[in-house]
Parts: structure tokens; sequence; C-alpha cells
């Protein structure tokens, strides 16, 4: 999967889509209330929150909280990062890429978690292309 622009696309078949406000993946609409890269937060419909957030001084680690599930989202070189579940295993890795895309590679355990992962990791990537896409990096 790759983000292009504020579409995840997967092949020919669109996953997600964002605006300034909101992250669309299927069914469920995350309304973003804050696009900071040390904090980036949204909310879902029934009132569960989602949130990517800065856990040092550098860009290199980053915590997540979706839903009452948690992630660490770790750099390991350049625009590279791994994100892990909770038990330390990996779900995506992601790539930023000079044109301001970024990619996903989701782990195939992951995809046997079903909607509610794929809406953390749609959501975790979409945070992530502030802060590892360098087209769309902004000063904080």
């Amino acid at each position: 999967m790759i983000w292009k622009g504020s579409s995840l696309v997967d092949g020919p078949t669109t996953v997600a889509e964002a605006t300034a406000d909101a992250v669309v993946c299927g069914a469920v609409t995350l309304k973003v209330c804050s696009t900071a890269p040390s904090n980036f937060l949204a909310t879902a419909p029934d009132g569960s929150t989602y949130r990517v957030e800065k856990a040092g001084l550098t860009v290199s680690r980053y915590r997540a909280h979706c839903d009452g599930r948690s992630y660490a989202l770790n750099r390991t070189s350049g625009k590279r990062r791994e994100i892990l579940d909770a038990e330390g295993r990996v779900i995506a890795r992601t790539r930023g890429l000079p044109n301001g895309d970024l990619d996903v590679d989701w782990a195939a355990k992951a995809q046997e978690r079903g909607a509610g992962a794929m809406l953390d990791v749609v959501f975790m990537s979409w945070a992530l292309t502030f802060i590892d896409a360098p087209t769309r990096r902004t000063l904080y």
C-alpha cells in the first residue's frame, strides 16, 4: 500500500482517503482534531480516540493509542519505521519517499486481526506522512 497524496492505495484499490479534517477507511470516518506532528489526534463516531504522539525529544520514537490498543512507531533508519503492537510484534513497516508519498507494508499476521487493525494502520500511517514524508514536513 502507499499513501499517494491523500489516498491510500493498494494496487488499483483505494483503501482510505484523508482530508484536512477526516480520515475515511471503509465505513468509518475518523474526525481529525489535531494534525500537529508531535500530537496527531482523531476521534471515531463512537467517541473512541486515536492518537499518535512523540515518545521522546526527537522524531525517532512515537507511540500510538488507537481505541485502547497501544503501538510503538520506531524509526529503524532514514525515513523507515516499524509499527509494533503492545507485544512487540511488527504489524507494519513504513518508508517515506522523496516525492512525499509514504509506502506502507502491512505485515501478513496483522492482516489476520481484521478491520480494527486495518483502521489503526491507516490512521497511524496517515499521521506518519506528516513526519516522514519530506514534502509534507511541517515545523513544530
